[in-house]
């Protein structure tokens, strides 16, 4: 072996050791850090669901130059209502969620003591989600979430410069606009118990009634319905007996406004009580005009102030002709159906939001995952 080729080989070495060297001491100064941080971490309250009473969420602008979204959510009796900016029931699913997130809470490191990272990580204050949590009089918690990185949260106490790792995803529990937190359930009937219907619309009236065998039949003296199926009644009454908004009109459109004066339809369902006593139940939803967009739809329920929005898709299917009651022909080529409307997955209102970031939490994936089957279901 050469001598050049031996000093080569040397210096390959002396490279090799210096930097298994380097990387030792920066481990252990790594380590140190750590502990160092960890001996610092702040510590959070141990929060007991279930005597919380009060959420006061305050999202940031959703374009530069807008105003802060806050929302209030306050626990009467055994059910949670949303107080402001609107008085509304409240989204079971939403606060269940928002409530485990609060109950699992787990700080698991540092993520940076400088407050010149605030902005980066979301948890400035105009950044941030600010989340007040209440027990009764007292306030529990009073947390800034930011965002969602390498499986953890980044979050602070206000007034503290420490941002701090929560362990899991946070933030898309409370990521929502104020329409998710409210419950868009117009009816929540089971398709099963609805026994007649009865649709009327510019296209003519339309009743049909369920027999003993669980099948559909247009009432005795209505017009015949060429190639009559009873499945095309069946799906009309589960859409519609699980219905579900995707909005809610804007404060100041009064009912004349969103077109109930005239409605453009309305629809009747008839369920059956359960238990000897129980009475059956009527519901009557009426189609009011498009929104302003003109892709979507007012309903109201009689006996219901509220003023909701649906799909165009869904508008339509409660507004249906005979040719909706109708089989196809035999030998005739299916028909492409237009995508069913999900009602909105309400849930979801962390996507794309303020701060949402490119990593999509295992969690949030669960949670559309389980919303998709919900909507499954209700189809």
């Amino acid at each position: 072996m050469s001598s050049q080729t031996k000093l080569t080989i040397a210096a390959l070495a002396f490279v090799g050791l210096t930097a298994s060297a380097l990387y030792l001491v920066f481990q252990r100064k790594g380590e140190e850090t750590t502990q160092d941080e960890r001996a610092e971490i702040p510590t959070l309250p141990e929060i007991d669901r279930d005597a919380l009473t009060e959420l006061v969420i305050t999202r940031p602008p959703s374009e530069e130059g807008g105003e802060p979204e806050t929302v209030h959510l306050r626990k009467q009796g055994d059910e949670w209502r949303v107080v402001a900016p609107v008085e509304a029931e409240a989204d079971r699913t939403a606060i269940d969620t928002a409530l485990d997130r609060l109950g699992e809470l787990e700080v698991v490191g540092v993520a940076a003591t400088n407050p010149d990272n605030h902005a980066r990580l979301e948890v400035s204050d105009d950044k941030a989600i600010r989340v007040e949590v209440k027990a009764g009089d007292s306030t529990v918690l009073t947390l800034l979430i930011g965002a969602y990185r390498g499986r953890s949260t980044m979050a602070r106490l206000p007034g503290d410069d420490t941002v701090i790792n929560l362990r899991g995803s946070i933030k898309y529990a409370f990521n929502r606009a104020i329409k998710d937190w409210r419950n868009k359930r117009v009816l929540d009937e089971a398709p099963e118990t609805v026994v007649s219907v009865r649709f009327e619309n510019a296209n003519g009236t339309f009743e049909f009634v369920r027999n003993d065998e669980g099948a559909w039949a247009p009432i005795e003296g209505q017009a015949p319905i060429e190639r009559f199926g009873s499945a095309k009644v069946q799906s009309l009454v589960a859409s519609i007996a699980r219905m579900r908004a995707v909005d809610f009109a804007d404060a100041g459109v009064s009912a004349e406004a969103a077109g109930f004066e005239a409605p453009t339809g309305s629809v009747t369902l008839v369920v059956r009580g359960e238990g000897e006593d129980a009475q059956e139940r009527t519901h009557v939803i009426r189609i009011g005009g498009d929104r302003e967009e003109g892709r979507e739809h007012y309903v109201r329920r009689e006996g219901d102030e509220t003023l909701y929005v649906v799909s165009q898709y869904l508008a339509d299917r409660m507004r249906p002709a005979a040719e909706a009651f109708q089989d196809a022909e035999p030998g005739a080529a299916p028909t492409m159906v237009e995508e069913p409307d999900l009602g909105g997955l309400g849930g979801l209102g962390g996507l794309g939001g303020p701060g949402a970031g490119g990593e999509l939490p295992p969690e949030l994936m669960e949670q559309i995952q389980r919303q998709l089957q919900q909507a499954a279901s209700m189809m």
